[in-house]
């Protein structure tokens, strides 16, 4: 339901203004020096409120524009605090993902590579037994299998005369058993 002027019987307006601050050096450092507005500044704001919100003096009216020192006593402890705040924060944000890089760096130097020295030790190790491919050069395949099996037998029978060779091949063969 609109309001017309008729309804409305009488209109306050109080405004509360802080006045402006200055950074000074003082004897702690910088502190806020506190300078109140001008006449001209109060005259104009009261001026654009009073057109905003619709005063009419021949109604009784009225309008109160104040400048008043807003509490700067508490400001610098207070921005003190906010500052150690910020830098709690910081630090904790930074100790967090300096713990994750340390975590990815043990898991790499405690996990991964020695599982890649063990599996590189591993294939080093490989018993001769399980070679199943022999490349002969000059063996062509009119020669057939059974030519190729006589090659792989001479080239095995050639590996098992050396002793070193025959006893680790043997050890393998302890280990898989157990």
């Amino acid at each position: 339901m609109p309001v017309s002027k008729r309804d409305i019987k009488k209109v306050s307006v109080a405004i509360v203004l802080d006045g402006k601050y200055e950074k000074v050096k003082g004897q702690n450092g910088e502190e806020l020096k506190y300078s109140p507005r001008s006449q001209k500044e109060l005259a104009d704001i009261k001026g654009i409120v009073a057109r905003a919100v619709g005063i009419d003096e021949e109604r009784g009216d009225k309008i109160e524009v104040l400048n008043v020192p807003f509490e700067t006593e508490n400001l610098a402890d207070e921005k003190g605090l906010l500052d150690a705040a910020d830098r709690k924060e910081m630090i904790y944000s930074f100790s967090k993902y300096g713990f994750y890089a340390l975590m990815l760096v043990a898991i790499f130097f405690f996990i991964v590579k020695p599982l890649m020295g063990f599996l590189k030790t591993r294939a080093d190790q490989a018993p001769l037994y399980q070679v199943k491919d022999v490349y002969m050069k000059g063996a062509t395949q009119e020669a057939g299998p059974t030519a190729i099996e006589n090659k792989q037998q001479a080239a095995l029978n050639d590996v098992m005369r050396d002793k070193a060779v025959v006893g680790s091949i043997i050890k393998d063969w302890v280990k898989e058993g157990t």
